[in-house]
């Protein structure tokens, strides 16, 4: 049985942690050329945790970006320092904050993406 009829792709590379030692705007271009080259509709999707002020160049690489760590399940940051939570998780309150500031990088075509 056929539940969904997807008329794209979805791909997201990741560079959390650096490890491709080059600008990441270059890294994630040459990967964008790369589905671009095959044809096929794609949602392309970024993530290295908000390092490198995504938010500024992501459209023009990708439909969507990363804008900072991990959500954790929990509302504020009182309660994630008393879970001690390990430093790649934030929560709620944290994730709505950091986005503040960021919304007039996004628009039809390319979202910022809370890990919400």
């Amino acid at each position: 049985r056929r539940y969904l009829a997807v008329e794209y792709d979805f791909c997201s590379m990741q560079d959390e942690n650096g490890r491709y030692k080059e600008d990441p705007q270059m890294s994630f271009g040459r990967m964008r050329d790369a589905l671009n080259a095959t044809g096929r509709p794609m949602h392309y999707s970024l993530s290295n945790w908000g390092g490198a002020a995504i938010w500024q160049w992501g459209s023009k690489v990708a439909h969507s970006w990363r804008t900072g760590i991990d959500l954790f399940a929990t509302w504020d940051q009182q309660e994630a320092q008393r879970l001690v939570l390990p430093s790649f998780l934030q929560s709620v309150m944290s994730v709505v904050r950091g986005q503040e500031r960021l919304d007039k990088w996004a628009g039809p075509g390319g979202v910022n993406d809370a890990d919400m």
